[in-house]
């Protein structure tokens, strides 16, 4: 994804009217995007073409906070750093916070100040353990369930978001406990386990 001047504004857009990291989640696997980051630039230039999106807004509109974190996020990134420059840049400022770097960072190059490293100059981090709901996520994908599903799956437990259905799902299959429906929507002839989950 080449982060260009209209791309930048097309995603400050699409989180100016309230849509969410999740949102961007839920439309990558709607969209099949490589990324949640490509997601939102679709989406954004999509806003900015005056289409509607599959999905509607699943947060709040955006406060002047969040967009100047997205701009320094945004920064980094099109200055050609990646995750890796990050981790580097966390060891030598001795900052914990992979993500605060990042920001950091961004703000700097905002400001035409050089960084310490050359972009795409760190060797490659090691990867971090899976988080539970990462393996959560996973383990639904991995048994052939989507994005219809977890709409599905969202309206039939209540949950917030489908992004939360496919996490819960995802955790019962870990569990061995069966889900509603196989994957492709069809609900079972006897309603499956349609409870609201634990």
């Amino acid at each position: 994804l080449t982060f260009t001047g209209l791309v930048v504004g097309a995603i400050y857009s699409l989180f100016a009217l309230g849509y969410t990291y999740d949102d961007a989640v839920a439309l990558a696997a709607l969209w099949n995007s490589p990324t949640p980051s490509d997601a939102k630039a679709t989406a954004g230039l999509k806003i900015l073409e005056g289409e509607e999106l599959p999905i509607p807004p699943g947060g709040e509109a955006a406060t002047a906070e969040q967009v100047l974190e997205q701009q320094r996020l945004d920064a980094f990134f099109e200055a050609g750093y990646d995750h890796d420059d990050a981790v580097a840049l966390a060891e030598l400022w001795q900052v914990a916070d992979v993500g605060e770097v990042k920001v950091t960072a961004g703000r700097k190059l905002l400001e035409d100040l050089a960084l310490p490293i050359a972009p795409g100059s760190a060797p490659e981090a090691p990867a971090p353990p899976p988080s539970a709901e990462d393996r959560a996520l996973e383990a639904f994908f991995a048994a052939a369930y989507g994005y219809d599903d977890a709409v599905a799956l969202a309206a039939l437990w209540n949950s917030p978001t489908p992004y939360d259905a496919k996490v819960t799902a995802g955790q019962k299959i870990l569990d061995d406990l069966p889900l509603p429906f196989p994957p492709g929507g069809e609900t079972a002839p006897d309603g499956g386990d349609g409870d609201v989950p634990a």
